[in-house]
């Protein structure tokens, strides 16, 4: 099944030292995601309900629909050539471990030495644990905005500023962000992503159906900016 950084199996091999205890006992808590938690994963952080719709309301349908294709199918890709490569090389379980060790192989093929193999294994897994933090916390910010002003909306007699708003929604993400890995939050995904994306299209389908468009009379009619002039 596939897999995504978060959600590999690392199985350590039982004559392991003690010095590596700390470290194995993180990487056996991880365990393999089923096929259903990386789908709803993937579906409920490239699919979120309330920042959708303004970002194709300001990209437009095609921009924001390739976009969204796009980025789907990176993320899921991505996972799975990682777990690929874990199963291969069990000590590259992360992004930042994987550029290590392309790195360091990139130093031996033009004849580096020890020394300069750990360098550029050293520089890559920095370079990358900075640009996952990057972009995770500019995710993280954005989809907070996106939160505060949807409840803004929602409730639109509160006395609540965009400040206040986004200290409440804050408070409230907080225990999410108590898991630790993506295998974990399936279950949140599930709940938060997931089924509020297939309520609101249950809601879309009902009110076309209550209000039964194809059966207007007379229909709707459009002006265009040509027959102003």
């Amino acid at each position: 099944t596939a897999i995504t950084s978060n959600d590999l199996a690392v199985e350590m091999a039982d004559n392991q030292g003690s010095s590596t205890e700390p470290l194995q006992s993180i990487k056996q808590r991880m365990r393999r995601a089923p096929m259903w938690a990386v789908t709803t994963n993937n579906i409920a952080f490239m699919c979120v309900p309330r920042s959708i719709p303004a970002c194709l309301a300001a990209t437009g349908w095609p921009v924001g629909i390739f976009a969204l294709a796009y980025s789907s199918v990176v993320t899921y890709d991505t996972g799975v050539v990682l777990g690929k490569v874990c199963e291969l090389r069990r000590e590259v379980c992360s992004f930042p471990d994987l550029a290590g060790e392309a790195f360091a192989h990139w130093s031996d093929r033009r004849g580096g030495t020890e020394q300069q193999r750990a360098m550029w294994r050293c520089i890559a897994q920095r370079t990358v644990s900075v640009l996952q933090f990057a972009t995770y916390y500019l995710t993280a910010v954005a989809e907070l905005i996106y939160f505060e002003q949807y409840c803004g909306q929602l409730f639109d007699t509160s006395a609540l500023c965009q400040w206040q708003w986004m200290l409440l929604v804050a408070a409230l993400s907080l225990p999410v962000l108590q898991i630790p890995t993506f295998h974990e939050s399936r279950w949140v995904a599930l709940l938060v992503g997931v089924f509020p994306l297939i309520l609101n299209v249950l809601v879309f389908v009902y009110e076309i159906v209550l209000v039964r468009p194809w059966s207007c009379s007379p229909g709707p009619s459009y002006e265009f900016e040509s027959d102003r002039a």
